[in-house]
C-alpha cells in the first residue's frame, strides 16, 4: 500500500506513512484475521464415542499447537463450552471447558482458566489457562497450547452463549454469615506433617479420611499458620499432592470469601483441582477455612507459618468477654518436647474383581482407566489396592509402629493388633 501511494504521486508526510505501516501490521498480527480452522466433529460436546464398548478417543496433548484457531463443526461456528461438559464426551477421557466466560469484542483478549472434568468433579483437573478474543462477525478465535492433562481434549459447541456479562470473579463473597463469627468458634489444627517444609517421604498422609466439620484455624509448633496461597513444592506437607489456594487471602473487610483450591502434581501447579473452601480474615491476624473433604486421595491442606500481607488490618470490632476469652486461647502452648505426630495406614483387603464406585470422593480404588495418569500412591504403601485408613494422633517419641507385611491378607487379626497411646482430638478456641 504505502509502495502503491509513492509510485502514485500522492502526498504523504511521513507521520501518515508510519500511521499506515503500523495499521498494517496491526492487521497482520490480529488473530481474528489470522488463525487456523479447527474443523473437527469428533470435538463436538454431543460426541460419545468414548462411551462406546469399542471406544474411539484422541489426547490433544499429543497434538501439535501453535498460534490461534477458529473452531467450527461440520462447517458450522463454533465456540468452546463455558460450562461442565459429561465425562467421555468429545472424542476423549476427560473434557475441557473454560472458567469465567467468553469476552466482548470491546475486551481485547482475555485468559481464561482450562477445568478438566473427571471423577464427579467439573474442575477435578486444571489445564494450562488460553487465551481468548472475540471477533466483529460473533465469533471467537482461541489460543491453544498442549493441555496440562495426559489424555485430555479441547471441547467445541455449536449452541448459543452469552457475553452481557464479561466480569470475572476470582473470589465469591459470601452473603450469608454464619450465626456465630468463626473467627471465634473454630477447631484448631495442629498437625506437624502438613508444615510445607515437611519433605519426609516415608509417610503420605491422605485427608479425605478426616470427618472435616466447621472452621479451623491453624498452627505449628504453637505459632498460628496459613493454608499457602502460593504453589507448594511438590514434596512438601507430608503428602502426595499438596493443596494451596488461588487468589489470595482476603481482608477483614472482605468478611467470609470462596477460594479455589489447587493441588501441584506432575510439573503444574493447579494440575489437580479439589473444592473450593471459604476463607475469613479475623482480627489479631490471623485466618480461618471452613475445610471440607478433598476430591481425592492423597490430597492434604498445606500449612505455612508466613506473613501474609493484607489489603485493609484498620478494621477492630468491639471487644467482648467472649473474644477475650478467645483471644487468650488463640495462642496454646507449644506441644511438649515428648510428643511427636504418628501416621499409621491399616489397609484393608481389596478383592480381585472389585471396581471403582461411581459416587463422588472418597474413591474406594484408583482411577483405572489406562489412558489417565494414575493416582497418586504413598511409595511406601504395602500394595496400590488396599483403600488406606488414615489414623492422625499423638504418640511418644520413642513409639515405633510395626511394618505392615506386604500381603494384605496377612494383616494383623483384631486378636493381635496393637495398641496406640489415646488419641488427642481436635479442640474448640471457644
Amino acid at each position: 500500500m504505502v509502495e502503491r501511494l509513492k509510485q502514485e504521486g500522492t502526498s504523504h508526510s511521513s507521520k501518515d506513512l508510519l500511521k499506515i505501516n503500523v495499521k498494517m501490521a496491526t492487521l497482520s498480527v490480529d488473530p481474528c484475521n489470522n488463525y487456523t480452522v479447527l474443523d473437527e466433529p469428533r470435538r463436538s460436546i454431543n460426541n460419545t464415542n468414548f462411551l462406546q464398548s469399542t471406544p474411539s478417543y484422541r489426547c490433544d496433548p499429543s497434538a501439535t499447537w501453535r498460534g490461534w484457531y477458529r473452531l467450527f463443526i461440520n462447517g458450522l461456528d463454533a465456540h468452546m463450552p463455558e460450562t461442565c461438559v459429561a465425562i467421555g464426551h468429545c472424542d476423549t477421557a476427560t473434557t475441557l471447558w473454560i472458567r469465567g466466560g467468553h469476552p466482548t469484542v470491546e475486551d481485547g483478549v482475555v485468559t481464561r482458566d482450562v477445568c478438566g472434568h473427571w471423577h464427579n468433579y467439573c474442575c477435578f483437573f486444571w489445564s494450562f489457562p488460553i487465551k481468548i478474543k472475540a471477533c466483529p462477525g460473533n465469533y471467537f478465535v482461541y489460543e491453544l497450547i498442549s493441555p496440562a492433562v495426559f489424555c485430555s481434549g479441547y471441547c467445541a459447541d455449536v449452541g448459543s452463549i452469552n457475553t452481557s456479562s464479561t466480569a470475572v470473579t476470582p473470589a465469591i463473597v459470601s452473603t450469608v454469615y454464619p450465626s456465630v463469627d468463626p473467627c471465634y468458634t473454630y477447631s484448631v489444627l495442629d498437625d506437624l506433617w502438613r508444615a510445607t517444609n515437611n519433605t519426609n517421604s516415608s509417610v503420605k498422609t491422605c485427608d479425605t479420611s478426616v470427618t472435616w466439620s466447621g472452621w479451623y484455624h491453624l498452627f505449628i509448633n504453637g505459632l498460628s499458620a496459613q493454608i499457602p496461597d502460593t504453589c507448594v513444592e511438590k514434596t512438601g506437607c507430608g503428602t502426595d499432592v499438596p493443596l494451596w489456594i488461588r487468589d489470595g487471602h482476603p481482608s477483614l473487610k472482605d468478611g467470609v470469601v470462596t477460594r479455589d483450591v489447587c493441588g501441584h502434581y506432575n510439573n503444574y501447579c493447579c494440575y489437580y483441582g479439589s473444592y473450593p473452601i471459604k476463607v475469613k480474615a479475623c482480627p489479631g491476624n490471623y485466618y480461618v477455612y471452613e475445610l471440607v473433604t478433598p476430591t481425592y486421595c492423597k490430597f492434604a491442606y498445606c500449612a505455612a507459618v508466613t506473613n501474609i500481607s493484607s489489603t485493609d488490618t484498620t478494621v477492630t470490632p468491639e471487644t467482648s468477654s467472649d473474644e477475650s476469652r478467645h483471644m487468650a486461647a488463640q495462642q496454646p502452648s507449644p506441644a511438649p518436647q515428648h510428643e511427636m505426630a504418628a501416621t499409621v495406614e491399616l489397609p484393608e483387603s481389596v478383592l480381585p474383581d472389585q471396581t471403582c464406585s461411581p459416587v463422588a470422593a472418597p474413591p474406594i480404588c484408583p482411577l483405572s482407566h489406562p489412558l489417565l495418569p494414575p493416582p497418586p500412591l504413598s511409595s511406601g504403601s504395602p500394595s496400590a489396592h488396599p483403600q488406606p485408613i488414615i489414623i492422625v494422633m499423638r504418640a511418644p517419641r520413642d513409639f515405633h509402629p510395626p511394618a505392615w507385611p506386604e500381603s494384605p491378607s496377612s494383616t494383623p487379626s483384631a486378636s493381635e493388633a496393637w495398641t496406640l497411646p489415646r488419641p488427642r482430638w481436635l479442640h474448640h478456641g471457644s
